[in-house]
């Protein structure tokens, strides 16, 4: 694996193709339980703003050599309890080669910085690829429900 030097960032309105085709994606979507979004839902994020101190989630895109490769997410963050939940997307020409892992790294920085001590994830278990992700970064699964691992991480 190639050690690569990326970097996170707030998306803005650049962003929405980008955005919009992850989110609407068939082959993402058998991997979430989340609903499709429409283009004016992601437009209205886009241009909202975000409050992580005010809803609770923190979208970063996450960029290579000048290029959007993915996004990794913090949300359902709760200040009282120090914690939030995480997800991560790659774009497939990008994936297994450290980018998810560089990213996580930066993430766990911010969190720190925030005040986040614990980490909680929901994987498919179809995505072998995120299950063993999740393992690598220190992650531990703690159940398994409707299809989705659960995994948890205190970070320091």
């Amino acid at each position: 694996m190639t050690a690569y030097q990326i970097s996170l960032r707030i998306p803005d309105v650049s962003d929405f193709s980008f955005m919009l085709e992850v989110e609407t994606d068939e082959q993402n979507q058998k991997y979430t339980n989340l609903e499709k979004p429409s283009p004016d839902e992601v437009m209205a994020f886009l241009i909202s703003g975000q409050d992580y101190l005010l809803n609770g989630q923190l979208r970063l895109m996450i960029i290579l050599e000048s290029q959007v490769v993915g996004m990794i997410d913090l949300f359902n963050a709760s200040e009282d309890r120090k914690q939030a939940e995480t997800g991560i997307f790659i774009r497939r020409q990008d994936r297994r080669n450290g980018i998810a892992n560089a990213a996580y790294n930066m993430l766990f920085e911010l969190c720190m910085r925030l005040g986040i001590v614990e980490l909680e994830a929901e994987v498919s278990v179809l995505n072998t690829p995120a299950n063993k992700l999740y393992k690598a970064l220190g992650f531990n699964k703690t159940t398994e429900l409707a299809g989705f691992n659960k995994y948890h991480k205190v970070i320091d």
